[in-house]
């Protein structure tokens, strides 16, 4: 689990990711807050917490996004299919990243943000269900 002092670290962190993302809105007018900044606090903070390397953030926006549309009221069938698909390819995805991290710890991307009890459930979770991702 996280501890008092993983939180306080992650509290400090998310406040230079969120003056980062600021600094970078610059003068231009007009902006699209949440695009530009309300998107992209939480991805990049998630994506820091899972150990996702900078390159790979836009992935896990779009993931987000394409499963945003599961929030809605009165999802049809077509989209309800569409945020399936999205959300079983960010699935595998994830479950690649985690194995990955396993196999190579102290890496660039690296799981010593992650709690162990993340890592190892989902290692049983997938072997019992048959799921081979790499």
């Amino acid at each position: 689990m996280f501890t008092a002092r993983a939180v306080e670290q992650l509290r400090e962190r998310t406040q230079q990711i969120a003056n980062q993302l600021l600094d970078k809105l610059g003068p231009r007018e007009p902006v699209d807050l949440v695009e530009s900044y309300c998107g992209l606090l939480p991805v990049t903070v998630i994506s820091e917490i899972l150990g996702v390397p900078p390159q790979d953030h836009g992935r896990v926006l779009s993931f987000g996004a394409a499963g945003a549309p599961s929030l809605d009221f009165g999802l049809g069938w077509r989209a309800s299919r569409g945020v399936e698909t999205a959300l079983a390819q960010f699935d595998a995805w994830l479950g690649d990243h985690l194995d990955y991290l396993r196999r190579n710890p102290g890496t660039t991307c690296s799981a010593d943000s992650l709690p162990s009890w993340w890592l190892d459930p989902i290692s049983r979770l997938r072997s019992r269900s048959g799921a081979s991702r790499c």
